[in-house]
């Protein structure tokens, strides 16, 4: 081999080693993951990779916990990659995560525009957080779990700032093959007495768990004491947060917690990296917002389900005798 063909040779090598291959948990300047390759946690558990949804030929880059049917965020879930095999995600010239299509355009970002160093590394830790990290100073700059998609899993926290008024939201895939921005969120209201909202479009409540009792949210009859066990509110005293998270007993169990394209909650979960259960949190007419109307009460072993209060009447008595009660009671 000739010089010339020797510094080719080695050119060509040393490019290919900047493109990773699947089993790293890191990505570190100057390297990159290309659709096919994935990230993969220490623990083996959870990848970073791109994927399609079912009966659909885009491409996200997702992270999942055992296969790519249990995803659990989505980064470029409202811009899809047309082509398969076109996607790369790299730590950019700022700092950020991106990812970029086949035109190195970016359709994704972490989008961190202060205390962002641009020497930052990202790594899949073995929670499933993607994790942007400062080089120098250990710092994490950037978390998934801080910008959930549909899902909650163990560890991830979720909450309400009652100072600002920002709240982490979990948001519905919009369609079981489009993992886009979808007509159901969740939130964590009232940080005094904390309660899960559920919303239909963000603006008009449809169901809330009611109020938490410092063991599960009452009136969820599936948190019972013995299962779906490990709920906490945390207090941060000093930005005014309110965070609910839960575990687990030991790392031989995993559970997550998806809010599906029908507004319901979906519980899945694993023991020894085998699914086990997984089950739908039922609701009732009851369960829905204002399903009686102001000053009304429901009960499901009533016929109607729907009566007022003591002291009150129909608001509205035709609407009432069709069984539509939403105006509620008056005095």
């Amino acid at each position: 081999m000739d010089f010339t063909s020797l510094i080719l040779a080695l050119v060509i090598v040393c490019c290919f080693c900047q493109c990773l291959s699947s089993g790293n948990d890191t990505i570190t300047p100057g390297q990159f993951i290309r659709d096919p390759h994935t990230l993969t946690s220490a623990n083996s558990a959870f990848k970073l990779g791109f994927f399609s949804p079912q009966n659909s030929s885009n491409r996200y880059l997702g992270i999942w916990y055992l296969s790519d049917s249990n995803v659990i965020w989505v980064a470029n879930r409202n811009q899809p990659l047309k082509t398969s095999s076109s996607g790369t995600v790299q730590i950019s010239e700022d700092g950020n995560l991106v990812v970029l299509d086949s035109n190195k355009r970016v359709v994704w970002s972490s989008n961190v525009t202060h205390n962002i160093a641009t020497n930052s590394t990202a790594k899949l830790l073995e929670t499933g957080n993607l994790v942007l990290l400062d080089d120098a100073s250990g710092q994490t700059t950037w978390e998934s779990f801080r910008h959930p998609c549909h899902a909650l899993v163990p560890k991830m926290t979720f909450g309400s700032n009652q100072k600002t008024g920002e709240k982490i939201r979990i948001t519905s895939w919009r369609s079981a093959s489009d993992p886009s921005v979808g007509y159901y969120s969740t939130t964590l209201e009232h940080p005094n007495t904390p309660e899960m909202f559920f919303w239909l479009n963000e603006t008009r409540p449809y169901h809330r768990s009611g109020p938490w009792n410092s063991q599960i949210f009452i009136g969820s009859t599936e948190m019972s004491p013995g299962y779906l066990s490990g709920w906490n509110i945390m207090n941060d005293v000093d930005d005014e947060t309110v965070y609910l998270s839960y575990t687990l007993p030991n790392q031989s169990y995993f559970g997550i917690m998806t809010l599906n394209p029908h507004g319901q909650i979906v519980c899945s979960w694993w023991f020894n990296e085998k699914l086990v259960k997984r089950m739908v949190m039922q609701r009732t007419s009851c369960d829905l917002y204002g399903y009686c109307g102001a000053f009304g009460s429901c009960s499901m072993q009533d016929s109607p389900i729907c009566s007022c209060l003591n002291g009150y009447k129909p608001k509205n008595v035709e609407e009432w005798n069709r069984k539509n009660w939403t105006s509620g009671c008056v005095r």
